[in-house]
């Protein structure tokens, strides 16, 4: 049987069909992957687009919990300079401030009378704020003040101190500063070191008076180290601590050291401790002459739900006196602790003045974390002081309102 010839007319249609099929097929798997690249990064674009708008929220809602704080604070200290703080018990009075409030507003506590849950569902409603967050205020009289080791670090604005707490601050000694802070570190180790042997074991050679030079060295501008300068790995700042996360810096310092020291170290200006609102640790390296049991017997003393705040630092050097075996067997152990702290310029202090207030703001996936550091301004408010001051009708246009809150640092991240 015959075949029949292709002709070259048939082999060039057939060929050019071919052709005709594979581009088709070409251009509709680029235009597959251009239209999926383009879906990506529009869905990509939306993404950020709203992420950066729930950053902003997020902002704006850390913003408004800081704002929420303040106003507890300015509460506080109007209870306190109102004729109110004889009448409310101090334990009460401090959870003006001391005690969290979350957004929105919690209504489903147990108690909560129904009409007062619907006040707080209308005002979480109203308010319209997407999100959620949770603000601290801490206490920061409680700690030792890193910057305490320079000369300034006591400011002017803070109370002046009780009757029982001796003169004004003596002058300024670099020396004694740096005992001081060396004496309360110590301390802390040496507890440490009684309590966990495998601290003890880790840390047997280490020099807490390298650990003092550098965060002088830190600190300091000009200042002529005493210890050699070769394992620093970053430059010395030379300038106060803003924040104890510095504290990473310097080459003795690493992270188990640094969660021992941190909770009872701030940068926060402060000039005493806090008494009512110590912790235990603290209160080990603030008087050394305690035992560990009696330092238990304190905090429990102070924490009960009879209320045994002290209203006074005399009523604190009383309860030491009668409690603490050193100073019962010899009242000059008293006298000499107490010149002690004259000498450390550090006060006795039974009210809140130095507070930190840490917001975290939550909008979806984003979140905003706020830090502020306030200070309760001793001087009254404008307000109270219109009040008060009957022959004065008006303020004047150019003063400045005074809240009675001084921020003195304050950071986002």
């Amino acid at each position: 049987m015959a075949l029949t010839p292709i002709s070259k007319q048939n082999f060039r249609n057939q060929n050019s069909s071919g052709i005709a099929l594979f581009m088709v097929l070409a251009s509709v798997a680029l235009l597959s992957v251009l239209v999926t690249e383009f879906t990506y990064l529009a869905q990509i674009s939306q993404s950020i687009a709203y992420g950066g708008l729930d950053q902003t929220k997020a902002h704006y809602l850390a913003k408004s919990a800081l704002k929420l704080s303040l106003l507890r604070l300015k509460m506080y200290k109007q209870v306190k300079e109102s004729d109110l703080k004889k009448t409310i018990p101090k334990g009460i009075m401090e959870k003006i401030w001391s005690f969290p409030i979350p957004i929105p507003l919690p209504n489903k506590i147990p108690g909560m009378l129904p009409s007062a849950q619907e006040s707080i569902e209308k005002f979480n409603k109203e308010s319209n704020l997407e999100g959620n967050s949770n603000s601290i205020i801490s206490s920061e009289s409680c700690k030792y003040n890193l910057n305490q080791i320079l000369p300034g670090a006591i400011p002017s604005t803070l109370p002046s101190p009780g009757p029982s707490a001796g003169p004004s601050p003596t002058p300024f000694n670099a020396e004694d500063a740096r005992k001081n802070l060396q004496s309360f570190i110590g301390e802390i180790l040496d507890q440490k070191f009684k309590t966990d042997l495998d601290f003890a074991s880790n840390y047997r050679d280490f020099r807490i008076e390298d650990l003092i030079d550098q965060i002088e060295a830190w600190t300091k501008r000009g200042y002529d180290r005493r210890t050699s300068s070769s394992h620093d790995q970053v430059p010395m700042k030379q300038a106060p601590f803003y924040s104890l996360s510095e504290l990473h810096f310097l080459p003795s310092m690493d992270d188990e050291l640094y969660d021992l020291l941190a909770p009872q170290l701030t940068t926060s200006v402060t000039t005493g401790f806090n008494v009512n609102t110590i912790d235990a640790q603290t209160l080990k390296a603030l008087v050394p002459q305690m035992t560990q049991d009696e330092v238990s017997e304190f905090i429990k003393y102070r924490d009960s739900d009879e209320n045994h705040l002290f209203p006074t630092d005399q009523e604190f050097f009383d309860y030491l006196q009668k409690k603490v075996g050193s100073f019962q067997s010899n009242p000059q152990n008293l006298n000499d602790f107490k010149n002690n702290l004259k000498t450390q310029n550090m006060l006795i202090l039974t009210e809140e003045n130095s507070f930190k207030i840490t917001v975290q703001a939550q909008v979806n996936q984003s979140i905003r974390t706020l830090q502020a550091w306030v200070l309760l301004d001793p001087q009254k408010s404008n307000d109270n002081n219109q009040a008060k001051d009957d022959s004065k009708t008006t303020l004047k246009t150019d003063s400045k309102p005074n809240s009675g809150l001084k921020i003195t640092f304050m950071n986002i991240l």
